[in-house]
């Protein structure tokens, strides 16, 4: 869910981006799949499907009376219908998270499965970039490899990544590697939009710091100032 204040307009959907008024900070989350989460979510899926048939061969007979009552048709499409919606929950489960956080001084990266974060002068030079996953040469190798073994096309996971990146001063921070080219675009125009966003998010923040400041200040003012006397010659 997006952070509430006027600016948050600038930065709705995908991926989640929140706005701190108060701390000055923009916060980035960004769910996606990678090529990691897209292998586990295969191999969960695939022993859905084997305990699937192990309980259908412990009791056959019941598995038939079963599709004698509903009829052939009905029950394809019920075990369609459950195979397609475990499909699905589990690529809602299985998403990496990677976290940006812009502050007035530094940008802060958590990558999928980090403990710490790491933590980068805003100030200095960087910008921010996205390239084909560098696995993705080796895997078109393989990948011929084994169309002339089997005559058939491997699956395209590399090919299909994206690593989002940094490119600052202290090197290169890797930041994601999204398995969509849409999303990994989605991704970068998000970090370079907020990263530019930033300078002028600071100065409405601290011009509407001292704007209350003032107001406050004025408002005590007026208070502590001493009756006027409207009495005549006064």
């Amino acid at each position: 869910m997006n952070g509430k204040g006027k600016d948050v307009r600038h930065f709705k959907g995908w991926p989640e981006t929140a706005i701190d008024e108060n701390n000055k900070t923009i916060m980035i989350r960004a769910r996606y799949v990678s090529p990691g989460m897209w292998r586990f979510r295969r191999i969960v899926f695939a022993l859905f499907i084997i305990g699937g048939l192990f309980l259908i061969f412990s009791d056959l007979e019941g598995f038939f009376a079963g599709i004698e009552k509903e009829g052939i048709v009905v029950s394809g499409i019920i075990i369609l219908a459950v195979l397609l919606f475990i499909w699905l929950f589990l690529g809602n489960v299985f998403r990496a998270t990677a976290q940006i956080e812009f502050t007035p001084e530094l940008i802060r990266i958590k990558k999928h499965g980090a403990i710490r974060w790491s933590e980068h002068e805003r100030g200095l030079p960087h910008g921010f970039g996205a390239d084909i996953h560098e696995k993705a040469y080796d895997e078109e190798k393989s990948d011929i490899k084994y169309q002339r073994k089997t005559g058939q096309e491997s699956p395209e996971i590399y090919r299909k990544t994206f690593q989002v990146y940094m490119d600052h001063v202290d090197g290169r921070v890797y930041i994601a590697d999204v398995m969509d080219k849409k999303k990994a675009t989605m991704f970068l125009s998000r970090l370079t939009g907020v990263n530019e966003f930033m300078d002028t998010f600071i100065t409405r923040a601290d011009a509407a710091r001292v704007i209350r400041q003032y107001t406050d200040e004025k408002a005590v003012s007026h208070y502590d100032a001493p009756p006027d006397d409207d009495r005549p010659g006064y």
